[in-house]
């Protein structure tokens, strides 16, 4: 499937969720490396001239898995540039997921599906209140910011216990939500539930779509 099926892709709805995830992360993994390199610079520059991350003294990012877009040099950009640096690691007692401040890449281990985690040092958990950037992974994406994960809610759980969520959305309360996708993950229209959080923008290798405008 190529980046121009997406014209073809019809709106999805709850019964779809996961023959769209098989379709995209197909699609994400035919990407070739070099190709696949080249998005994620593209990428990475657009997220670092945001003013948002621009002025971000604390981020949740997550370590990339697979064929996700890669996230190690932003998390080394952020460390060297000491800005906080959380990562989400998924608790065994309760099935979400918790925070921790990292301060090297030596901090995470393969954890939950072999995805890189950070140790839970008791000292440094922290709490999505504690931060002014979130960039969350994702399968699919729309125009409109609606996001599509994995099927487990870990991080529409995450997000909607902020307070920014629970009234009028506007682009300058903390947390700001951020996602990182290749253009071929961004499908016109998805299904997006009651309990589905919405990002405040989407930036890919070719453009940033912002949910509020830019």
């Amino acid at each position: 499937m190529h980046a121009g099926d997406n014209n073809r892709m019809q709106p999805m709805n709850s019964d779809n969720k996961s023959n769209m995830r098989k379709c995209i992360v197909l699609r994400r993994d035919s990407i070739p490396t070099e190709i696949r390199n080249e998005k994620n610079a593209a990428i990475q520059t657009r997220l670092m001239a945001m003013p948002q991350f621009v002025i971000a003294k604390s981020v949740l990012l997550y370590a990339s898995y697979g064929s996700e877009v890669d996230t190690r040099q932003l998390i080394a950009h952020c460390l060297s540039t000491g800005i906080t640096t959380a990562l989400p690691r998924v608790s065994d007692k309760d099935d979400r997921l918790h925070l921790y401040q990292i301060l090297s890449l030596e901090d995470l281990a393969p954890g939950y599906k072999g995805i890189p985690e950070p140790y839970a040092f008791p000292n440094r958990e922290l709490f999505i209140e504690d931060i002014d950037l979130v960039i969350a992974p994702g399968v699919a994406f729309d125009e409109s910011c609606n996001r599509l994960g994995h099927g487990k809610a870990f991080y529409d759980k995450l997000l909607s216990s902020t307070k920014r969520l629970k009234g009028t959305v506007t682009p300058g309360i903390k947390p700001f939500l951020a996602a990182l996708a290749y253009e071929e993950q961004v499908v016109p229209s998805l299904y997006c539930g009651p309990y589905d959080i919405k990002m405040d923008t989407v930036i890919t290798d070719k453009r940033t779509i912002y949910r509020h405008g830019p």
